[in-house]
C-alpha cells in the first residue's frame, strides 16, 4: 500500500492518493514471469469548480526475464481525468537490467497513447536505486 498526499502553493486542489501495489512472480523455465497490479484512488479534498472529487488510476505490467540481470517489460496505464477529458491511456513496452554491483536498475520504455487526450510517443528513462538487499 502506498499513501501519497500534496500540499501547496498553486495546486488546484489537495490530493491524497491511496494505492494497492499487487505483484506476484511465476516460475517459468529458467527465467521468471512477473506480473503486478496497480490500483489507486485519488480524492481531493476540497475541489474546486467543475474538478472531479475521485478519480482512478490503474496501471498493470507484465515482465519476462530473458537472463539473470535483465527483463522486458509491457506495461497498460490508465488514470482518469477532469469531466470533458479522455482518460489518459498509455500502453508501453521496456527493458530493465540491473546494473553491475546489483544496486542500481536501468530502465528504457517507448510507449503509445491510446486515446486522443494521451501523448501519442512517450519514452522514458529511469534509474532505480536500492537501497538494501532482498527482504
Amino acid at each position: 500500500m502506498r499513501i501519497r498526499t500534496l500540499y501547496g502553493c498553486g495546486k488546484p486542489a489537495y490530493e491524497t492518493e491511496a494505492v494497492a501495489l499487487i505483484g506476484r512472480t511465476f516460475p517459468f523455465g529458467q527465467q521468471a514471469i512477473g506480473t503486478h497490479l496497480n490500483i489507486g484512488w485519488v480524492a481531493r479534498l476540497e475541489p474546486q469548480f467543475g474538478e472531479r472529487p475521485n478519480r482512478y488510476l490503474l496501471n498493470a505490467s507484465v515482465g519476462q526475464a530473458i537472463s539473470p540481470t535483465t527483463a522486458l517489460v509491457l506495461t497498460y496505464a490508465r488514470e482518469q481525468q477532469e469531466r470533458g477529458d479522455r482518460d489518459y491511456s498509455l500502453l508501453q513496452a521496456g527493458v530493465r537490467h540491473r546494473l553491475q554491483g546489483g544496486r542500481f536498475v536501468l530502465g528504457l520504455a517507448a510507449g503509445v497513447g491510446t486515446t486522443r487526450d494521451t501523448p501519442r510517443y512517450q519514452f522514458a528513462v529511469a534509474l532505480q536505486w536500492q537501497l538494501s538487499g532482498a527482504w
